[in-house]
């Protein structure tokens, strides 16, 4: 396919799926058939146990998404990239979060000890309403560049002879232009070139060399993700939950349909995120969560 400029992108897209969100809300709605529950569980229960591995599930997928897909995607293959940029803030945040929630989890029987945790107060609410802030937030900025994208593709529609519009490519990906521009602004110096002119494409050339481009995966690259995750994927959780039952013993169907779902869903949501803190991918990811 030759997509060795969009491998990184490719590779995360590919083995890091929507492993929360969407897979935990389908389970919940099946969760009243009499399939998942044992020995007459009630439904109330069984969505408890749902919630619980999902839940329980989650902070290895973060680390293992901002730990190993995130310097991927920003091109980092080696071990010495991957050593750079592996403790970034989200793998930070999870570290630190265990010993906080294993304090949390024993406050009573640290509180018989004689420790205090009445000062933590403040903390635990203003953490727990930007914890609640933070789904609609990565919504909204996920919404702005779909539809952006989509916006987009929608103006490059034209005849044959008319120009592609690019009205929103300046929200996703800043251009060379915009920096340089940004730069002189700092510097002080004129942003005309030396001809006097105030041409964006004259500006991106210096001494006749122009500035590199940004090119955009194509459209199989798209579908080549679209087909490896939601059908490997699917065929991949199959084996998966197959090996578990075999050699491990688990028959709970709620444990084989988390660990099945989690592995054949659509690409993350935080691969928006991811593109957008590296300054790297911002459209063909956004195009990418688009088509999938």
């Amino acid at each position: 396919l030759n997509l060795r400029s969009h491998s990184g992108l490719v590779m995360t897209a590919v083995a890091f799926p929507n492993s929360f969100s969407v897979p935990m809300t389908m389970l919940l709605a099946i969760g009243s058939h009499p399939l998942l529950a044992q020995d007459g569980e009630a439904v109330q229960d069984v969505e408890d146990r749902i919630s619980m591995l999902f839940l329980a599930s989650y902070p290895f997928w973060v680390v293992a998404r901002w730990g190993i897909g995130f310097p991927v995607l920003t091109g980092a293959l080696s071990f010495e990239q991957w050593r750079q940029k592996v403790l970034n803030p989200p793998v930070k945040a999870c570290l630190l979060s265990l010993p906080v929630a294993l304090a949390l989890q024993h406050a009573h029987a640290l509180q018989s000890w004689g420790v205090s945790f009445d000062f933590f107060q403040p903390v635990t609410t203003a953490v727990g309403y930007a914890g609640r802030c933070s789904v609609p937030l990565l919504l909204m900025a996920l919404g702005s560049k779909v539809d952006s994208i989509s916006a987009e593709i929608w103006d490059t529609r034209g005849g044959p002879g008319e120009a592609p519009k690019a009205n929103y490519q300046a929200l996703l990906i800043p251009s060379i232009a915009s920096r340089g521009q940004h730069a002189d602004s700092e510097s002080g110096t004129s942003e005309t070139t030396g001809n006097g002119s105030d041409d964006p494409k004259e500006k991106s050339e210096v001494n006749g060399n122009e500035a590199p481009s940004v090119p955009s995966m194509p459209l199989r690259g798209h579908l080549a993700v679209l087909l490896l995750r939601q059908l490997f994927g699917a065929l991949l959780g199959l084996l998966m939950a197959y090996l578990v039952r075999r050699f491990c013993g688990i028959t709970d169907h709620v444990v084989l349909m988390t660990l099945l779902l989690q592995s054949c869903g659509p690409p993350m949501i935080n691969l928006s995120v991811m593109a957008g803190v590296s300054g790297s991918a911002q459209r063909d990811s956004a195009k990418l969560l688009l088509i999938t």
